[in-house]
């Protein structure tokens, strides 16, 4: 299974929940405007919060589009795979959601979200397109990644 068939649905997931995010800021916004407003420093603050709950909303519509269809962190995956050192997942206590983390040989940190209970899967499928990665989250392969990502690896 490719990299693109298993990680979209669930990015589509959060970029239509981003998109619906955004839309009800964007409405909030809107919707200041029908507050009374009794003088015309009044109607310049709903002007001005009307602007901003806006552009937030058209903003996180934005970054919802380009997440769940252009994901950076899928991009280098599948393009730049040699640049990925160390890949490990994370999970949330709280929510019970996880993530994988994506560390490239320039320091960078990708995130890259997956199903609840399918983090041990997700990492598998990575690793066999990234055989190079360390894989796993050990705190000698952190320190070693905050010194220095380029030196980290295993041979292919």
């Amino acid at each position: 299974m490719s990299l693109a068939a298993y990680f979209q649905p669930m990015l589509r997931t959060r970029a239509r929940a981003a998109i619906v995010l955004g839309l009800v800021s964007a409405l909030l916004g809107v919707a200041l405007q029908w507050l009374p407003q009794r003088s015309q420093t009044d109607q310049w603050i709903a002007l001005a919060c009307t602007a901003l709950f806006v552009g937030l909303g058209l903003l996180i519509i934005g970054l919802g589009l380009r997440d769940g269809y252009r994901n950076p962190t899928l991009r280098t995956l599948e393009a730049r795979a040699r640049d990925v050192v160390w890949v490990y997942a994370e999970h949330h206590a709280s929510s019970g959601a996880a993530h994988l983390v994506v560390c490239t040989r320039t320091g960078a940190q990708l995130n890259l979200p997956c199903a609840r209970g399918k983090a041990s899967e997700a990492l598998a499928l990575v690793g066999a397109q990234v055989p190079h990665a360390v894989l796993g989250f050990d705190a000698a392969v952190e320190r070693r990644f905050f010194e220095d990502p380029t030196k980290l690896g295993r041979p292919a």
